[in-house]
Order: structure tokens, then C-alpha cells, then sequence
């Protein structure tokens, strides 16, 4: 009776956080960007340019105040960690180096490290003369709301600010942010630069307790709570670590990551065990204690661990996240 309960409970969730997530879908479909426009010919972007723009316009990001699970750098996260051949699928993943012997079971670095993280920028050109700056946070551990399932070893959420071109007065060119795009899951949210709350030149993001989904203010969000708690100001010095995604280079003496690659089932550099020696599918353990399917997804109390930066809908020049 307790398994029949427990596969109840989920399966509400679940079909709970579908219905509003395409209500929110719905509602992005009316934010409509006007051309404007366009510096002839369009300046050159010099790297010290787009560091600028990225460490001016950082999102300041409230922490729920329950908060456990924190973000960390890769750096901080990555010696917890075994790359390895899945052989299901023959891709790269990571698994912890201390075997999970429950599903539920929470190593101390899962609660990541908020002092020394960092976020992962990209730069981003767009067909339209425009420009995106993608900040990725990533976390040791995700916990899913009301912790019934879904939890995952590894977590990705991303924020992204988008930039046109402004004219100043004669022909005085610049870079300005017209709309902000927050992940939530495998969903989002975009509002328009001037509808968001700022810090200075910063968004205002709060991120859900356990889960990290990303939102514009603080309370009940479908599922995910959001409120007040730790700050993480992304653009405090040494709080970025940047790169251009157009020509696969890292800014500021950066060097391009390995696991920025879709090749998955390459053994990359020795030792291959290494997290950083080349491409990585998953960024977590495999899927544990699975209890069964909601909508012909498995519902599993640990999940597989999520995919990286490389698979997120963000990089297509023609295409922008809703």
C-alpha cells in the first residue's frame, strides 16, 4: 500500500509540474522582440569588450534560505569523481568515486561550496546581429522538490542575457541587454530587461530550494520555492570563468574545456579516468531504485545523472530558449 501511495504522490507531481510549466510556455509566446537597428558596418567585439559585458551584467542570485545543496566550481566538484565507458550506451559519464551504496544516500560534497563557486559564460553570436551571454551554474546535487524522487547527482541550470546593439547619439555604438532567459528544469522563463529587478546592472535570480530552478522572484513557483537566503554574486572578481562559443576559445588565459565536446564516446587524454580528460555525457551517477513510469518517463528515487552545457538548447545562431 505504501509503494501504490508513494507512486500516487509522484505521478500527481509529475503531471502537476507538466500542466503549469506549459501555462508558463504559453505565456512566453507573447513576448515579441522588435528589430532595431544595426550598426553598418557592425563594430569589432574585442575580448576585453565581452568581459566587460559579462562580468557588468552577472546576475545577482538569491539562494533559498533552506538551502543545502550549493553551487560549486567544477574545479571543487571534479576530484569527488570517475570518469568512465558506460556500456549501456558506450558514452563517457561520471560517477562518484565513492560508490552510493542507497539511493538516497548524500556524500558530504554534495552540499558544494558557495565560496569558491563560479559560473561557466559563454559567448554567444546570434544570426541577427545580436549577442547572448549564457552563465552556467552547475551543482554537486540536485534534490527534487518534497524529496520524493527525481533527485540526481549533478546539476546544470543556466541564465542567459541577450544584447542588441544601442545607439548612444552619433553613431556611438553599444552592446545593451534587452530580455534575460531563466532555466527551470527543462523549462524556462523570459522577461524583458526592463520588467526584471537589479542590483546595479545585475538581474535579480532567485534559485528553488534542492532543485535550482531559476526564477525572477522569490515564493511558490509550480513546484519549486524560492526566497531570500544566501547571496551569490556572480559578478564579483574571480567569480567568472569565460569563453567565446563561436570560436571555441577560452577568454582571459582560459583554455577550452574538454568536456565542452558532443564526441561522448571518445576516451579523450590520460589518465581517462579523469573527469577533465575529455568529453562528458553525464555529469552523474546512473539511475538507482526506479519505481515506475509516469507518462513514459521513469520515475526513480536517484535519476541519472543530467547532460552538460554542450546539450542545452542554447548555442543555435538562429534560435533563441522561450
Amino acid at each position: 500500500m505504501l509503494r501504490v501511495k508513494l507512486i500516487y504522490t509522484l505521478t500527481l507531481t509529475f503531471l502537476l509540474f507538466s500542466a503549469f510549466s506549459c501555462l508558463e510556455e504559453e505565456e512566453e509566446d507573447d513576448l515579441i522582440v522588435a528589430d532595431t537597428e544595426v550598426p553598418d558596418p557592425e563594430p569589432a567585439i574585442s575580448e576585453a569588450y565581452k568581459l566587460k559585458l559579462m562580468k557588468k551584467y552577472a546576475p545577482y542570485t538569491y539562494m533559498d534560505q533552506n538551502e543545502s545543496f550549493f553551487p560549486s566550481s567544477l574545479d571543487f566538484a571534479f576530484p569527488y569523481f570517475t570518469r568512465y565507458q558506460n556500456q549501456d550506451d558506450d558514452n563517457y559519464w561520471l560517477t562518484t568515486t565513492e560508490p552510493l551504496e542507497k539511493a538516497d544516500d548524500i556524500l558530504d560534497f554534495f552540499h558544494g561550496d558557495l565560496s569558491s563557486a563560479v559560473v561557466y559564460v559563454f559567448w554567444i553570436e546570434k544570426d541577427d546581429s545580436k549577442y547572448q551571454m549564457t552563465y552556467f551554474y552547475y551543482y554537486p546535487y540536485n534534490q527534487a522538490p518534497g524529496n520524493l524522487a527525481q533527485n540526481h547527482v549533478g546539476d546544470w541550470e543556466h541564465a542567459s542575457v541577450r544584447l542588441r546593439w544601442m545607439d548612444q547619439g552619433d553613431q556611438d555604438w553599444e552592446l545593451e541587454p534587452y530580455q534575460v532567459y531563466l532555466s527551470a528544469h527543462s523549462e524556462g522563463t523570459t522577461k524583458a530587461w526592463e520588467d526584471i529587478d537589479k542590483v546595479g546592472n545585475s538581474p535579480i535570480v532567485y534559485v528553488a530550494q534542492g532543485s535550482h530552478g531559476m526564477y525572477f522572484s522569490s515564493g511558490q513557483h509550480q513546484i519549486d520555492i524560492t526566497s531570500k537566503g544566501k547571496v551569490f554574486d556572480t559578478s564579483e572578481d574571480g567569480k567568472i570563468v569565460a569563453f567565446d562559443y563561436s570560436t571555441k576559445e577560452g577568454l582571459n588565459g582560459t583554455d577550452w574545456p574538454n568536456w565542452m565536446s558532443r564526441s561522448y564516446s571518445s576516451a579523450g587524454s590520460d589518465p581517462i579516468d579523469d573527469p577533465n580528460s575529455g568529453p562528458i555525457y553525464r555529469f552523474g551517477n546512473q539511475k538507482m531504485d526506479c519505481k515506475g513510469t509516469v507518462q513514459d518517463e521513469e520515475i526513480c528515487t536517484l535519476s541519472d545523472g543530467p547532460t552538460g552545457p554542450i546539450d542545452k538548447p542554447v548555442w543555435d545562431p538562429s534560435t533563441y530558449e522561450k
